[in-house]
């Protein structure tokens, strides 16, 4: 995988990178509804992320990332406690253990988690996984900055309008994942999936 593109913004250094399987994009669309807009549709889409808000930051930019599908006639992605589970795992073990990737130190892989949870059972036969990361401060830690840097990625915005996707789940942890002084960082990661039952 190429190393993902970093932005330097005052003191605080954000970072994106995604990784996908099972499926092309649904639509070559660039740029963000939401930037386009100059609004923010969401609840809590400006709210910096911090121990107490969690599952309104987790809401917000499930909810944004949604806006972004519907604007272009894409199905609404549903919630899915199992992939916010593994998601959480891989935002926190970031965290902690100062890496950034989709695999993790100890070799854990989106597959492996997701496999951990009750998502994927005997039952299915087909289907299709991606991951989005992401971390930032301050105002680039909200969910309304992460879902534009998202959607300003070629790879990470096609992860989130594949039409195969039906389920999302969303992490955040306070912190970096790498060395960092500063306060107010976040790690995002959104878990995407669809599943065929046989």
């Amino acid at each position: 995988m190429n190393t993902p593109p970093r932005i330097l913004t005052l003191a605080c250094l954000a970072t994106v990178a995604a990784f996908t399987f099972g499926g092309p994009a649904a639509a070559n669309a660039s740029g963000s509804a939401n930037a386009a807009s100059g609004a923010a549709p969401c609840r809590d889409a400006d709210v910096v992320p911090n121990k107490g808000n969690a599952a309104r930051v987790r809401a917000a930019t499930l909810c944004l990332v949604n806006v972004e599908r519907r604007s272009r006639s894409l199905t609404r992605l549903r919630s899915s406690v199992a992939l916010g589970k593994a998601a959480i795992l891989l935002s926190r073990t970031m965290v902690r253990k100062r890496f950034f990737g989709h695999t993790s130190p100890g070799g854990s892989t989106m597959l492996s988690r997701i496999k951990r949870t009750s998502y994927i059972n005997r039952s299915v036969r087909h289907g299709a996984l991606g991951e989005n990361l992401g971390w930032g401060c301050g105002s680039l830690a909200t969910p309304q900055s992460m879902v534009d840097m998202w959607m300003h990625s070629a790879s990470q915005r096609a992860t989130i309008l594949n039409r195969r996707f039906h389920h999302a789940g969303v992490g955040v942890a306070i912190g970096a994942p790498e060395k960092f002084d500063g306060k107010d960082a976040a790690t995002y990661t959104i878990d995407f999936a669809s599943h065929i039952r046989t």
